[in-house]
């Protein structure tokens, strides 16, 4: 909506306001009361006439809307609109003095507020509290101001006050005092704040939340925990209080959370949200085949979350069930999605698992623009390429726009990926030759060319353009690492190599390509221990083939060739074309 209409709205609202305060109309509330008698109200009828009395019956001021009263608004207002909180907050700031009218004082606490004049909303909303004592709206936001700048012992008869005229909306109020307090960046007051109050309200279970949840953001996890498993004691079907717990456990251990969860589960079976987090949690341990039953109990009961059909999708693919991904995602195309891409990517991915690329294509071109256009035009061009198409591969991102340098570099880059699976290095560097041109100090493009020119043996090539692009992004750990292994690999400066990898490590110590760098410029330095050791780190963390054929190397070294041969053997049933693993067998198995 056009900011000129709100503010416009803001000022005819108030402008009503003045005009019904000289004549007011028998019966008639206005908008400030009825907000108040909503609020007031929570515990009971608004609409029995001893409540309508009492609203009547308010002693506003017979407000006179003068000059200097009408000026006053329409300068805090236009002030307001066109950016000038200083002249907003001090213009209602005197109307509010001369006035004492608590609609005014209202206005000027929310003008100041949301221009930042946090001391002038401190005065406003005390005057407004102070003229309209019954008004609950202005004790929250007294009690909010008071709370924001830390006046905790000012704010704690306001807050009981408060509290004590609460019944049903009681736990409403603790919770919003939680989102209240979670923002004070005095974690120690705002917890021993909420202590204090909650000391008689200790049959309350959002207040023991509260208290808990204040204290785990402390730093006290043995409070936290007292006060979650009071707070369960007295509501356990609570799921809330039961997220809480788990947070807590998974902070011990993911095992921990799982169990916990699980257990609540057979107690409280249509614990919706519990079930979902425990599912992620499953997902979090690789437990595809239990995460995807609990996802698929969720939709059993929600046939139109077309998101968790996207999740149970998902966790079929992990399993190698393509036909069940299939499934899922086409029961999931039928609830109105309003992000399709994801759906079609991973239904492009499914067809592929089967083999049927002509309906893969024709899923991978049915993404939408957005982040995953990009990945499905690879996969889509790479079955061309795959069914021997490889020129219409390479023009498809041709045709493709590039409105920007950045997708224009990206679609060359996926050309280079296309020719590099052909293994035509020649013609991928000489297009990327071209591009650098063009892009000269392009990272991507460097590095891209860099690890072409290794393939055609082209070492200081390699060098030249790592070191480029370490000068563009010094702190790239993967342009360090790609350097560190080139130099332990392809030359005798082992000890350079070991810095630079060393280097990349700081930057991101849990990659395990850079793991396996490590354990490699460590096994050309001659210590085979150490080496072992990072490059079974490596592994455990990511299978990959490469690690693998470093392992066999490494083992075969110090000796021990049997679990060298079946190193080696074991990865080749997972990648049986896989150039470097074939390679290092060959080699040591002529």
């Amino acid at each position: 909506m056009n900011g000129k209409l709100i503010y416009g709205a803001t000022l005819l609202a108030m402008l009503a306001g003045c005009a019904q305060m000289q004549t007011p109309a028998p019966g008639v509330e206005t908008s400030a009361a009825r907000a108040d008698s909503q609020q007031d109200d929570d515990d009971g009828d608004p609409s029995t006439p001893s409540k309508l009395a009492a609203l009547q019956a308010r002693n506003l001021p017979r407000q006179e809307l003068t000059n200097e009263v009408l000026f006053g608004l329409l300068l805090g207002e236009v002030a307001l609109q066109r950016g000038r909180g200083d002249v907003a907050s001090g213009a209602y700031a005197e109307l509010v003095k001369r006035t004492k009218d608590p609609r005014i004082a209202r206005r000027g606490t929310e003008v100041a507020v949301v221009t930042g004049h946090l001391s002038q909303a401190l005065a406003d909303a005390q005057t407004w509290s102070e003229v309209e004592p019954e008004s609950l709206a202005a004790k929250h936001a007294l009690i909010s101001l008071l709370v924001r700048q830390g006046s905790y012992d000012e704010a704690l008869p306001q807050l009981r006050a408060v509290l004590a005229q609460q019944t049903v909306s009681l736990p409403r109020v603790w919770l919003e005092l939680h989102d209240m307090l979670v923002k004070q960046q005095d974690k120690e007051g705002a917890l021993a704040f909420a202590r204090t109050l909650a000391a008689d309200y200790a049959s309350v279970a959002e207040a023991h939340f509260v208290v808990g949840a204040l204290a785990w953001r402390a730093g006290d996890a043995e409070l936290a925990q007292q006060e979650v498993t009071r707070a369960l004691a007295l509501r356990p079907e609570w799921e809330l209080a039961a997220l809480f717990q788990a947070q807590i456990l998974q902070k011990q251990s993911l095992d921990a959370a799982r169990f916990y969860l699980a257990d609540y589960l057979k107690q409280h079976p249509d614990a919706r949200d519990v079930r979902l987090t425990y599912a992620r949690l499953l997902v979090s341990n690789r437990e595809w085949s239990a995460a995807r039953n609990e996802f698929q109990r969720i939709v059993d009961k929600e046939p139109q979350n077309g998101e968790l059909m996207l999740a149970i999708a998902s966790l079929s693919l992990e399993m190698k069930e393509p036909q069940t991904a299939i499934g899922m995602l086409t029961r999931a195309e039928t609830t109105g999605l309003r992000d399709t891409s994801g759906l079609y990517l991973m239904l492009g991915q499914a067809y592929e698992d089967m083999n049927d690329t002509e309906h893969a294509k024709q899923a991978y071109l049915a993404v939408p623009a957005g982040e995953r256009f990009a990945p499905a035009q690879g996969r889509y061009a790479r079955l061309l390429a795959k069914d021997g198409r490889l020129d219409e591969a390479l023009s498809h991102f041709e045709k493709l726009p590039a409105k920007t340098d950045e997708q224009r570099v990206m679609w060359l880059q996926m050309e280079v990926q296309l020719l590099r699976d052909a293994k035509l290095y020649e013609r991928a560097y000489m297009l990327l030759n071209g591009t650098l041109k063009t892009y000269p100090n392009n990272f991507d493009l460097l590095y891209d060319r860099a690890m072409i020119a290794e393939r055609l043996d082209r070492i200081d090539q390699v060098e030249k353009d790592l070191r480029q692009a370490i000068k563009i992004k010094p702190d790239s750990a993967m342009a360090l690492n790609a350097l560190g292994y080139t130099l332990a690999d392809r030359t005798n400066r082992h000890q350079e190599a070991l810095k630079l990898i060393e280097s990349a490590r700081k930057i991101d110590p849990d990659d395990p390509f850079i793991l396996d760098s490590l354990g490699w410029v460590k096994f050309r330095l001659g210590r085979l221990e150490e080496a072992l050791d990072d490059l079974n780190k490596a592994y455990s963390s990511r299978p990959d083939p490469e690690i693998a054929a470093h392992i066999g190397e490494v083992l075969w070294s110090m000796g021990r060739r049997q679990e060298a041969q079946t190193t080696w053997q074991d990865a080749l049933k997972q990648n049986p074309e896989h150039d470097q693993l074939l390679q290092v067998i060959k080699k040591f198995n002529p």
